[in-house]
């Protein structure tokens, strides 16, 4: 009886630390995937634009579809494997970037329609700017949180694809507007 119980402990210790080292995994990825910046105003300190985005490179596209899947247990292995199949079809066209914004109510247009108040593009190592396919609102749910903790009760997310072209081995997202301008900077891994 002793043993079983013992056995029982030890599998539950196992478990618990491994799921501590694989959230601790997803989270390392997540930090070294994503970047962040501020645009204050000179004559008070006041935040314009405080943002996070994280890209989805390669690695970090896997991190994020282990951590989808640990989250969804209960998920059939049909389900499964269409989520996996549909986070590599769009990695395969695209460059994603998942985008926590916050700005004032006065600077809160954010799309890829003409009229947005921010612009935003990515600039290639050789100079090429590419504009973005699309720029989806993202619902902020107990989901998005649990993938993206840098999000806040005063966030906005956003989804922004770009087309698959060379980008060279760093790269900039870029967001701009009459009110400023800030770059986040990625060095690509070999």
């Amino acid at each position: 009886m002793r043993s079983k119980i013992f056995s029982v402990i030890a599998l539950l210790i196992a478990a618990s630390v491994f799921s501590i080292s694989a959230e601790a995994g997803y989270n390392r990825k997540l930090s070294r995937a994503t970047k962040s910046d501020r645009i204050y105003r000179i004559e008070n300190m006041d935040a314009t634009l405080i943002w996070n985005a994280t890209f989805f490179s390669d690695d970090f596209r896997k991190a994020f579809e282990s951590r989808h899947l640990k989250l969804h247990r209960a998920l059939d292995d049909v389900h499964k494997n269409l989520f996996i199949s549909e986070q590599q079809a769009r990695q395969d066209k695209y460059w994603e970037f998942f985008v926590g914004i916050y700005t004032k109510d006065d600077y809160k247009y954010f799309s890829d329609e003409s009229g947005s108040f921010w612009k935003v593009y990515l600039t290639a190592e050789n100079g090429d700017r590419i504009d973005p396919v699309s720029i989806s609102k993202v619902n902020i749910t107990p989901y998005e949180r649990q993938m993206f903790p840098y999000l806040h009760r005063w966030s906005r997310a956003y989804r922004i694809l770009f087309p698959k072209v060379p980008l060279g081995d760093e790269f900039n997202l870029t967001a701009t507007s009459v009110i400023g301008t800030s770059a986040l900077s990625w060095k690509v891994k070999k």
